[in-house]
């Protein structure tokens, strides 16, 4: 068994898998799966979240997905760290 079917099947095993519903296609998945992840880091933390955003650090026109991540953590109060993908230094 792959090491991710084996992660899956030991958080389902303790209840700890959040699925999402819905079509898999649709054009606002990432703002909802988004959305859950906040909302679930939300409710596991004692009131110090951290989002980190793996990133250029802009967004690519509308609907891009991490800065629709960032901003919904944001909103929350979630403190932020980027991991800058444009830069040199973040090559090594």
């Amino acid at each position: 068994m792959r090491p991710f079917d084996r992660s899956i099947r030991l958080a389902e095993g303790r209840g700890d898998l959040v699925t999402l519903g819905g079509d898999p296609d649709a054009e606002d998945v990432y703002r909802h799966a988004n959305g859950r992840i906040v909302e679930e880091a939300e409710s596991l933390g004692d009131g110090a979240a951290l989002a980190i955003a793996v990133w250029e650090g802009r967004p690519h026109g509308t609907g891009d997905a991490t800065a629709d991540f960032v901003a919904k953590a944001a909103a929350r109060g979630f403190a932020l760290r980027q991991v800058r993908t444009d830069r040199p230094e973040a090559q090594g």
